[in-house]
Formats: C-alpha cells, structure tokens, sequence
C-alpha cells in the first residue's frame, strides 16, 4: 500500500502554452456507429475540446468521451456563450469543455429521423470550461496506485467555512494573541536578539550579512525602484532621465544587449478571448494606451462547406472601421482566409497590430457562416 499526497493544482482556462489539433468535420447521416452516424476523434495528452454542429436535423446527437477508445460515457459540455451545459443537442450549436485524461470524445446520433447536419471536433492541450482546484494538501491513505492526481472542486467552498486544517482563525477570542504556540501581536521582548536562526551581533550583522557598512546613496537620489534599461557602453552613467537609476544590460561575453528582444508574449501575462458570430464583422481585443497587441495563439474555425472569407486587422472606430491594417489575413475580409486554421502555441507571438493603441478585430465577407476563434494575446 502507499501514502500519497495530492499538491496544490490550480486549472484556468488559460494557463501555459497552448497546442491544437487540427479540427476534423463529417456530415452524419444515421444512427450507425460505427459509420455514418458518429465522429470520433483522439485526445490523449489534450485537455479541452470544442464541439461544433452546423446544418438542420431530426434527431439527438449525444457528447461522449471514454478512457479507453472503446466503452463510451456522456460527457458534459458547456454553450459558448456560458449560458448552459448539455451533454447532447438536438440543433445547431457551439459547445467547449475540459476532457483531461480522456484518450476519444465522440459526437454520435443517439436518435436519428431525417437531416445531415456538419459537426467537428477540435482538441487543444488547454483551455475549457468549468475548471479544476485544489485547496491546500490533501492526503490520500490506503492507495494501491501512488502518484499525483488532480482534485476537482466542483463548486466554491460554502459561505462561513472558517477552518484551514486543524485552525480555527475566525472564533479566536477577542484578546487571544496566540494561534497555537506563536504570538503574533505582541511586541519581542527588550533584549531578545534571535529571530529563528538569525542571530544580531553587535547591532551590525544579521546572520552574515552586513547592514551598517553598506555605502550611501548619492546625495539627490530620491527614486529607489526607478530603472530604465540602457543599450550602449556609456550611455549608464549620462544624466537624460531625471529620477530614474540607469542600468546596462549585457550578455556573458560582456556586450551590450537589447532588453526589449524578449519575445512579448514571453514576458507578460497573456489574455484568452472566444467567440462566434456571423456578422460581418467583431471586435476582439480594447487597444491600451502607447502599447501594441500581440497574438500569441489563435483557432479558427468555418464550416467545411462555407464559401466565406476572412481577416483579422487592426484599426480603430467603430470595429475597427478606421485606419484598418492586416494583422493576420488582408486589410479586408476579401482579402483573407478561406477557412479555419490553428496556429501558434501560446509562446511566442505570431502576429501583431501595427499601431499603438489600435483595436484588434475580425472581419468576414458576408454573413452566412458561423466563424468561432479562439485566440491568446499579450500587450506590449
């Protein structure tokens, strides 16, 4: 028997890079299955899956996912618009939901009169509905597998739980300093010198480190925490930024390097936006202020028989009506894509608006087909 212990898991909707299957469509026709009436594809190592359904039908078309590729069960997937969850339909629709540690999802006539509706399938690594988390660490006894496992909390903690392990923080009595041994509001007593393992020496070390010789700073220094980075040998020690301490960035070898090389989506905190729509156009991303956006990811999918195009630009106005620039595509929907696409993982950028403070939009040329996207971005 083992002992083991689940560590903290924390699953977001958009967490680390991202990878993409290719998304697979087939128009179904009956209730064989094998065959003509279900679609089936693979998704171990993924960790959502989006659903789509296009075209009229009689009939019911179950969500299913198994761990094995061969004993199937329903699997609950969420409407994009984050209205309801479902584990079949009997229409249209868009659906994504979180499948980690399922090796097939399925989407099947459980029911079938008449109609031959379009449906695909697209996994990617992460993303989805729903979530997963752990609080603190819990301790799983009398195991015959050990290793580590994901606890899934379907629902917030109740209002007025008080208790983290073994104490109470909320019912201390009102004049109680101490939580078990430790108190934590009075003040050390005079002549106590040892905090933990460091130890004062003569008021001068703490542990080994020297707090009283350390040089001054420069008389007019009123900024600690101001740093602009330079680029080139000397420009370090030249006075062009009034409150700002100027630091010089170079390489192993010694040479002055660029900062600013790292990729943007590398270095800051990436957005996740979805939609679907089949207007002729939607905005994407709100530009900010002096800075641009960069996509890190994106999915895009049309239906297999669509006869529409479309682009991804930059621009402001209305749905960036102004100043409209290709981002991904051309500067017109015309221009652009004539079907769906994944491309990019999440960490690097793959594309960018030109201008700052320019909006990120989607254009299409008519308003026939649904197009749904999935993107990643990051603003720099």
């Amino acid at each position: 028997m083992y002992r083991t212990a689940l560590g903290a898991l924390l699953v977001l909707g958009l967490a680390g890079p991202a990878f993409a299957q290719a998304p697979v469509s087939k128009r179904l026709s009956s209730d064989s299955c094998p065959g003509s009436g279900c679609l089936t594809i693979p998704t171990a190592n993924m960790g959502a899956v989006a659903l789509q359904i296009v075209g009229t039908m009689d009939g019911t078309i179950s969500f299913k996912g198994s761990i094995d590729c061969r004993n199937f069960a329903a699997l609950t997937l969420s409407k994009l618009d984050g209205t309801s969850t479902a584990s079949s339909a009997t229409a249209a629709g868009q659906w994504f939901g979180n499948i980690g540690g399922l090796r097939c999802v399925q989407a099947v006539f459980t029911t079938y009169t008449s109609g031959t509706p379009m449906v695909t399938l697209s996994a990617s690594t992460s993303g989805g509905g729903g979530g997963s988390a752990t609080v603190g660490e819990v301790t799983v006894g009398d195991v015959t597998n050990a290793g580590t496992f994901a606890v899934q909390v379907s629902s917030a903690l109740p209002a007025g739980t008080n208790n983290v392990g073994d104490v109470d923080v909320a019912s201390i009595a009102a004049g109680d300093n101490n939580i078990g041994n430790v108190d934590i509001a009075s003040a050390l007593p005079t002549g106590t010198n040892a905090i933990g393992k460091l130890a004062a020496n003569s008021g001068v070390d703490i542990g080994d480190v020297d707090v009283t010789s350390l040089p001054p700073i420069p008389a007019g220094t009123s900024v600690i925490g101001k740093v602009r980075s330079v680029t080139a040998t000397g420009d370090e020690t030249t006075d062009d930024t009034a409150d700002a301490q100027k630091i010089l960035v170079v390489d192993e070898a010694g040479d002055p390097v660029d900062p600013g090389i790292l990729d943007p989506c590398k270095g800051n905190v990436k957005g996740f936006y979805t939609t679907s729509f089949t207007a002729a156009s939607a905005s994407l991303v709100t530009g900010t202020a002096s800075k641009k956006t960069y996509i890190c990811s994106i999915v895009a999918t049309l239906p297999t028989e669509a006869t529409e195009t479309f682009s991804i630009v930059g621009g402001t106005g209305t749905v960036c009506a102004t100043s409209t620039a290709a981002v991904m595509g051309g500067a017109t929907a015309a221009n652009g894509f004539a079907m769906g696409f994944s491309h990019g993982n999440g960490d690097s950028a793959i594309a960018a608006t030109d201008t700052n403070q320019d909006d990120l939009c989607a254009l299409k040329s008519s308003t026939t087909d649904r197009l749904v996207l999935v993107i990643t971005y990051a603003v720099q």
